[in-house]
């Protein structure tokens, strides 16, 4: 049986859909040889099946993306805190102990959970930002946390904001990165094009201690 995660080397990034942008993109500079740090990706539809177990109809994604304006963030709370409570159990559990496993043998002192939504770049908006990320995980259970907390960031208002404006939204689901966390004395974002004025010509890093 094909196991559920992938190393994202291994992924076509042309095939990539479920897992999502960051693991599309990962795997995209992996396989042109850049060193881009080990890392394992969940596809989406793990995300999707625990949701339709947890969660009633009307509290489903499609479902709230109808009700446009009028779900409330104590709404959100709630279907966040259902997802975030909810066991996981099986193959998806045991892979992902295996994986955390497998980084950490390989040297990583610990590893970053990182979202990875399937509608998370079109060409008129960006999602950078608005689902959750986990750093500094070492452990299983933390892992399985964080796992569940990716997913429960689809249920913030601000990423069913985003949602609204975008074709295709209600067959969002989030795929889940799981990559080796790189100690570092400084880390930052370098944008190709500046993101303000939207100058081809002038790239722009922000970066911190």
């Amino acid at each position: 049986m094909a196991r559920l995660l992938r190393r994202v080397e291994s992924i076509v990034p042309r095939r990539a859909r479920e897992y999502g942008g960051k693991a599309r993109n990962l795997a995209a500079l992996a396989r042109a040889g850049f060193p881009v740090p080990a890392a394992f990706a969940i596809p989406g539809t793990a995300c999707q099946e625990l949701l339709a177990e947890v969660l009633p109809e009307q509290d489903r994604l499609e479902a709230l993306l109808r009700a446009g304006d009028a779900v409330s963030a104590s709404r959100l709370e709630t279907i966040r805190q259902r997802v975030l409570g909810h066991p996981l159990e099986g193959r998806l559990r045991v892979e992902i102990g295996w994986a955390l496993d497998e980084l950490l043998r390989a040297g990583a002192p610990a590893v970053v959970v990182r979202s990875s939504s399937t509608r998370e770049d079109q060409d008129a908006a960006a999602a950078a930002g608005l689902h959750d990320t986990v750093l500094n995980v070492r452990d299983e259970d933390a892992l399985v946390d964080a796992v569940r907390a990716c997913w429960a960031s689809l249920f913030q208002p601000r990423a069913l904001a985003y949602l609204r404006t975008v074709v295709g939204a209600p067959d969002a689901s989030m795929g889940v990165v799981v990559q080796a966390m790189v100690p570092a004395e400084v880390s930052g974002v370098l944008f190709t094009i500046n993101p303000l004025t939207g100058d081809t010509g002038e790239m722009v890093i922000n970066a911190s201690w």
